[in-house]
């Protein structure tokens, strides 16, 4: 049916150009001419076309591209930001522990500096009683050198001091008579 509808018009065109005649050459070069510029033009522009719409899908493959690393790099992003709030819960929360910590040890540092002050008086007070101590038994050593000075002339006696302790012997010539048990008067 389309091929009907044509058909008058095609009819129309071939009696126009019958009825006006023939063409000069001129015109008709001149008219072919523009035809095949046109001709040409046309297919350059085909061909930009088929350039654009190349450029077109590689822009839009290209689009579809960046929305997918968009997508994964969101994703990535609010994981970080989960991870950033989970790190900071758990830093917060060791925070607190260490806090809790140093005050702990800071007051076990204050009970042994007082316990190490306590100790150290005790030790100052036992240095200065064994000092007191020495010096006591060094007296009474001299005073038994003194006192006993003729018996340790005669090697019936020794005294000796060793570490804060005195020992006196005493031989036996001074304390019993030869061949008997019983001691003598002056022992």
């Amino acid at each position: 049916m389309r091929g009907c509808r044509r058909l008058p018009c095609c009819a129309l065109t071939v009696l126009l150009l019958v009825a006006g005649g023939c063409v000069s050459t001129a015109t008709y070069e001149k008219k072919a001419t523009e035809a095949d510029t046109l001709g040409k033009e046309l297919s350059l522009l085909r061909l930009e076309r088929e350039e654009f719409v190349r450029g077109k899908s590689a822009l839009e493959l290209r689009q579809e591209m960046l929305a997918a690393q968009l997508l994964l790099l969101t994703e990535q992003g609010k994981k970080c930001a989960a991870d950033l709030k989970s790190v900071e819960l758990l830093l917060a929360a060791k925070e607190g522990d260490l806090s809790s910590s140093i005050d702990t040890l800071r007051r076990q540092l204050s009970e042994l500096t007082g316990t190490n002050l306590s100790l150290s008086h005790e030790i100052d007070s036992i240095l200065k009683n064994r000092s007191d101590g020495v010096r006591k038994t060094s007296s009474v050593y001299e005073e038994l050198l003194g006192l006993m000075k003729d018996e340790i002339a005669r090697g019936e006696a020794t005294v000796s001091e060793l570490k804060g302790t005195l020992t006196v012997t005493l031989f036996e010539p001074l304390l019993f008579e030869p061949g008997s048990s019983a001691l003598k008067q002056s022992a």
